[in-house]
């Protein structure tokens, strides 16, 4: 199987559709005949169905998932029954009704479990960082620093682009390069990269008010490391 979708990008829009998705079983609720499980990747939560009229090969294989195993399911979208939508999801107004589904991956009993927010000893979480670091609100600060990350390196004016080539090499000569901004001379040290600093240089003098300041206070306080480590 090939993965179509992720997981939290399904909406009402997709009624209808015949999906793949992929990801880690996040929570189970047997009710007999029906097993629902809430499968997550990365993007989000989606409820998958597994019906024993409908399929029961499927349904058999789904009374053995636990959490954190990482299946592989087909099956169609539909909307959920009235009265079962879950608004505080993207995805709560859809389920998917499973045709196939397979086992990607194992998982034996966790040492502390994904589902929720219950709070931990720190060294059981350091212990367990793998664990720890799929938890929701972890989840989200890691894309939300992520998202940070992406904003800063668009918003970065186009001159600095050489940094980013540069690396570390400039982060060492950064006094000079403050050198230059401050006063706007070259130096010996800056003349030797082999002219790599030529396209820095013609815009460095665009780099005025609010920008210039910007970048001299990356400069000044370190910050500028961490962001060309991440470019």
């Amino acid at each position: 199987m090939k993965r179509t979708q992720h997981c939290g990008e399904l909406r009402a829009a997709h009624v209808g559709q015949k999906v793949v998705l992929m990801g880690w079983v996040h929570a189970r609720r047997d009710l007999g005949g029906i097993v629902f499980i809430e499968l997550r990747d990365r993007e989000g939560n989606t409820q998958v169905v597994f019906d024993a009229q409908h399929n029961k090969p499927a349904w058999e294989l789904a009374q053995s998932l636990r959490s954190e195993f990482v299946v592989a399911v087909e099956g169609h979208v539909r909307k959920r029954p009235e009265g079962t939508q879950n608004l505080k999801l993207p995805t709560g107004e859809v389920e998917i009704y499973i045709r196939e589904i397979e086992v990607l991956g194992r998982a034996g009993e966790l040492p502390m479990p994904v589902f929720g927010d219950q709070e931990y000893p720190e060294d059981i979480r350091l212990k367990y960082r793998f664990l720890d670091l799929r938890r929701e609100r972890l989840h989200k600060n890691i894309m939300l620093r992520g998202a940070v990350i992406d904003s800063i390196r668009r918003g970065v004016p186009a001159g600095l682009e050489e940094i980013a080539q540069l690396g570390r090499t400039l982060w060492r000569r950064r006094h000079d390069i403050l050198a230059f901004f401050d006063h706007h001379v070259s130096n010996g040290p800056t003349e030797a990269t082999n002219g790599r600093l030529e396209a820095l240089r013609r815009n460095a003098l665009g780099f005025r008010n609010l920008t210039h300041y910007r970048i001299r206070s990356l400069l000044h306080s370190g910050a500028l490391h961490a962001l060309v480590n991440a470019l």
